[in-house]
C-alpha cells in the first residue's frame, strides 16, 4: 500500500497508505525543519553503512533512541530491543556497554536494530551490510525480510552485493553511471534494467523470465 512514483522528472509523489492523499515529494523538502523532522520520523528509518552511533549514549540507548521519541515506556522498549537483539546473536550483555567497547561488525548490528525497531512506513539502507560477514549479513537481511513481510512495511537498500541482493529483494534497480551536462555522475536507472521478483523467480519487462539473474546484473553494471 506504500508506493513512491514517478510520473515525470519534476513529480516524486508518496502515498503512505492506500487511502492517504498522495505527498509530492519535490516540494515537501521546502517546507520549514519541524514539518520536515515530524515527516521523516513517521514515515522514515535509515541504516547508515558508518552505523551515526552516539558514542556518549549506551548500546541500549542508542538503540531505544527511536522508541522512547515515539513516546514508548523504558522497560517495554527495552524489552523489544532485546528480542530483536536475540535474533540477530547479539549478548543482552552489549546492551550497557558504550559503542567503542564493541566490534564495528557489533556496532552495525546496533545500527540495524535501532533501525528496524523504529516506527518506520519505509526504511533505507546505505550498504548497512557492508562490514559484516557472509553469514551475519544474511543473520540481519532476514530479519529485516521477516519484519517488512509481518508488518507490510517496506525497505529501499543500496548494496553492492548481488547475491544479496537477489536473495532477499523483490525489486532490484541497476544503477549505471551517467554524466550530466555539468559533468557531474549521477546515478542512472533504466527501466528496461529494473528486476521483479514473482512465485520465486526473476523477470524484465522486456525478456521475460530470467535463468541467470546474477549475469544479467553484471552486465548492466559494467
Amino acid at each position: 500500500n506504500r508506493t513512491i512514483s514517478q510520473s515525470d522528472e519534476s513529480s516524486i509523489q508518496y502515498t503512505p497508505h492506500s487511502n492517504s492523499v498522495p505527498i509530492e515529494l519535490k516540494d515537501f523538502w521546502s517546507q520549514n525543519n519541524e514539518t520536515i523532522s515530524t515527516f521523516r520520523r513517521e514515515n522514515f528509518s535509515f541504516i547508515f553503512q558508518s552505523t551515526n552511533l552516539m558514542q556518549n549514549f549506551t548500546a541500549g540507548e542508542n538503540m531505544m533512541i527511536n522508541l522512547l521519541i515515539d513516546g514508548w515506556d523504558i522497560n517495554r522498549a527495552r524489552e523489544r530491543i532485546i528480542t530483536v537483539m536475540n535474533k540477530l546473536s547479539l549478548s543482552e550483555d552489549f546492551f550497557d556497554r558504550r559503542p567503542a567497547e564493541l566490534s564495528g561488525g557489533q556496532r552495525q548490528r546496533l545500527a540495524f536494530v535501532r533501525g528496524i525497531t523504529a516506527p518506520f512506513i519505509v526504511l533505507f539502507g546505505d550498504e548497512p551490510t557492508g562490514n559484516l560477514d557472509e553469514n551475519t549479513a544474511n543473520e540481519v537481511m532476514t530479519a529485516l525480510k521477516e519484519l517488512i513481510i509481518a508488518e507490510k512495511k517496506a525497505a529501499v537498500i543500496v548494496s553492492h552485493d548481488l547475491k544479496l541482493a537477489l536473495k532477499f529483494a523483490d525489486q532490484i534497480v541497476a544503477l549505471t553511471p551517467m554524466n550530466t551536462e555539468n559533468e557531474n555522475i549521477i546515478g542512472h536507472a533504466d527501466p528496461a534494467k529494473m528486476l521483479h521478483r514473482e512465485n520465486g523467480s526473476w523477470y524484465t519487462g522486456i525478456s521475460g523470465i530470467i535463468s541467470n539473474p546474477e549475469s544479467l546484473l553484471k552486465s548492466y553494471l559494467k
